[in-house]
């Protein structure tokens, strides 16, 4: 795994930041990806979770574990599977430190937050610092290990979801609050921040954006830098709607169009976030005459 996966994203993070240290061994567990999608199946989570603790245990006397997660898996039974996973490593490690990178997106629990020793979120979007992220993380846990920090965590959950076409960080109210962010982490005594926007699809019970603050053994400045930061984003959270087009309307709008091309786009298909961009929903209804649209948009669909 580290051989074929140490030079890019959160890994290679990992692995840059164990190169700045001395006397640091890294040892290889579990790697495993799959492209966005629905539910897991929980005998396949089962299975994922099972190996990577007899991994663990299999590694024998560790000072630390560096996880990369994306943080908003949902099982066809679990609501947090990443959560029971950090869950369970916490009661096999004891007071081990552990620490976990996430992706922007992931949905941040109770759960999560009590088994970890600090975690760390991208701060892009489109996601382009995986790999400092990563390092980030693993300088985390070295100073953990070293005694030279003592990482504390603060988060408060938001009760606001906001439409994926408006988390751009390169622009906008996002861009704003990540700019925020860099500025609270950059803050004396604070050992990172991250503003996590959630999937917006989920249907789950603890669900929302969050804010995280891990400051260096000051959970008082950790509070009140993450209750400041979640009042931000919640103040933003209507400049965060989009108009979206309805299919039908998108579909009429093209014959007043002169030439072309016309370019469709399924949001929720999302290739840049790693969907399979399979979604062939709107291919037969531009396919057909614009007198046939109506039989495909009956009026018991009035979503669509």
């Amino acid at each position: 795994m580290l051989d074929r996966y140490g030079h890019e994203n959160q890994l290679g993070g990992f692995v840059a930041a164990a190169r700045s240290e001395e006397d640091v061994e890294l040892v290889s567990t579990l790697r495993a990806w799959a492209w966005a999608c629905g539910r897991v199946e929980q005998p396949a989570f089962d299975c994922v979770k099972d190996e990577l603790l007899k991994r663990v245990e299999d590694a024998g006397r560790i000072d630390g574990v560096l996880l990369a997660l994306h943080g908003s898996m949902v099982t066809d039974q679990l609501d947090d599977p990443e959560g029971e996973l950090l869950d369970a490593l916490r009661r096999q490690l004891g007071e081990t430190p552990l620490v976990a990178t996430f992706d922007l997106h992931a949905n941040m629990t109770a759960l999560k937050v009590k088994s970890l020793t600090a975690l760390v979120g991208y701060h892009t979007s489109p996601h382009t610092d995986l790999f400092e992220t990563g390092r980030k993380a693993g300088t985390i846990l070295f100073s953990t290990i070293r005694g030279n920090v003592r990482p504390r965590i603060a988060w408060r959950k938001i009760s606001m979801i906001t439409p994926a076409e408006s988390h751009n960080t390169m622009k906008g109210p996002f861009k704003d609050l990540m700019d925020m962010v860099g500025g609270i982490e950059r803050q004396e005594g604070v050992v990172s921040a991250s503003l996590f926007a959630v999937q917006p699809w989920l249907d789950i019970q603890e669900l929302g954006w969050s804010s995280v603050v891990v400051t260096d053994d000051d959970q008082n400045k950790g509070e009140q830098l993450a209750e400041s930061l979640s009042q931000s984003a919640w103040r933003a959270r209507r400049s965060f709607l989009v108009d979206r087009i309805p299919v039908r309307r998108a579909i009429e709008e093209t014959g007043k169009i002169d030439g072309g091309p016309v370019v469709f786009c399924d949001s929720a298909d999302s290739t840049n976030a790693e969907s399979p961009g399979d979604s062939t929903f709107v291919l037969p209804l531009c396919l057909r005459p614009a007198s046939t649209i109506q039989h495909w948009f009956p009026s018991e669909i009035p979503s669509l």
